[in-house]
């Protein structure tokens, strides 16, 4: 373990979004960095864009977001838990440190800390609604004292807002590195500099790290989990499928209009340990999402992911690469019922290359903070 004479480091991220995926990376980059002797803090920075994208109601343009405010109104309660039990997490996980807009907050920040990290997620995606330059550091006087880790372009990487930020805020810094390794190439093309592609910081944890926050049990019994983030073509069949083979009923935890007609079980007021219960103790697990995918090899666990051809899919087809486990990924062409059964036998896997893979990215992060 590399210690570091508790060098002061700030992270910032995605940190105020009520996204499992973000406040999950939020908390695993922080405490790794204070495993191996950082004095972490992150900066508790969100934007009102971000802050408008989870509101429990949305604006009533129309029949359809009519029908989501009534559906939301009905589970009123576990949603406005659901929230409170992220602020909650942070509250108590994640050491923070305050921010305002004003010039003096920006340069006391700017001058406090030794080191300052881009976290993980799409903060780099300058088409998102909540990007804006302080994810890149804009604030930060001296470049030198910047690392990137492992944050993401998502499907924005090749847009020219995406471009001119990054040549306005991240030529010189310390160290640079994406998520994924599209986005590496496009930030190594702008900036001319090594990039190198590291895991996104919930792998940097183990599973017993992981323990440590996931609460006992949130569903008695057997369940599937179903972690639906939109639609995917046959996704949802194939969890009710699933249910029926097995007898096992399928938990949603995202509201979605769909659900209502499949007759799933909601389990809307999750907070982000509740989630990584969730997973830790399913019999199995539907999904789209990276970080369920994440957690299920964590967990060791049966999964299947439905992907499609987008950008965000491309670092589910990475890390499955790694893991010798392309075969879970479903898609409309590949699509038979009778696989839901297949057991994956973590034990007969070779999973080195994703095992390396976490080594190098910690390496990483060790190498850009000394």
């Amino acid at each position: 373990m590399a210690h570091h004479n508790f060098r002061k480091v700030a992270i910032i991220t995605y940190s105020g979004a009520y996204n499992y995926g973000s406040a999950l990376q939020t908390y695993a980059l922080n405490k790794y960095l204070r495993n191996i002797g950082f004095d972490a803090v992150t900066i508790d920075y969100t934007s009102d864009s971000q802050q408008n994208l989870y509101k429990i109601f949305e604006p009533c343009r129309g029949l359809m977001p009519l029908a989501r405010n009534l559906q939301s109104l009905c589970k009123y309660r576990a949603l406005k838990k659901h929230l409170k039990r992220f602020d909650k997490f942070l509250d108590e996980q994640v050491p923070m440190v305050s921010w305002s807009d004003s010039k003096d907050t920006k340069r006391q920040i700017s001058e406090t800390y030794d080191f300052f990290v881009c976290g993980s997620d799409q903060i780099w995606n300058a088409q998102c609604d909540d990007f804006d330059d302080n994810y890149m550091l804009s604030f930060v006087s001296d470049k030198k004292k910047c690392v990137a880790y492992s944050p993401s372009l998502g499907a924005g990487g090749e847009s020219d807002n995406t471009i001119d930020a990054l040549k306005r805020n991240v030529l010189d810094f310390r160290a640079l590195s994406c998520r994924e390794s599209n986005g590496s190439s496009i930030i190594s093309r702008v900036t001319g500099r090594q990039v190198e592609t590291t895991a996104d910081p919930v792998l940097l944890l183990s599973e017993n790290e992981w323990n440590e926050i996931a609460p006992d049990r949130v569903v008695e019994g057997d369940y599937i989990l179903g972690y639906f983030i939109g639609d995917r073509a046959g996704m949802r069949d194939f969890a009710k499928q699933m249910s029926k083979s097995t007898g096992m009923p399928v938990v949603v935890i995202y509201k979605n209009l769909r659900d209502i007609k499949y007759g799933f079980k909601t389990k809307y007021d999750c907070g982000p340990t509740e989630f990584v219960s969730l997973i830790k103790h399913a019999r199995g697990i539907v999904t789209n999402s990276f970080h369920a995918v994440a957690f299920s090899l964590i967990y060791k666990k049966d999964f299947w992911v439905f992907t499609g051809k987008g950008n965000s899919d491309s670092r589910i087809s990475g890390i499955l690469d790694l893991a010798g486990l392309q075969q879970r990924i479903v898609d409309g062409d590949r699509f038979k019922m009778n696989d839901y059964l297949d057991h994956i036998s973590y034990e007969d896997l070779d999973m080195s290359g994703l095992q390396a893979y976490v080594d190098s990215s910690k390496e990483y992060l060790n190498n850009s903070l000394c």
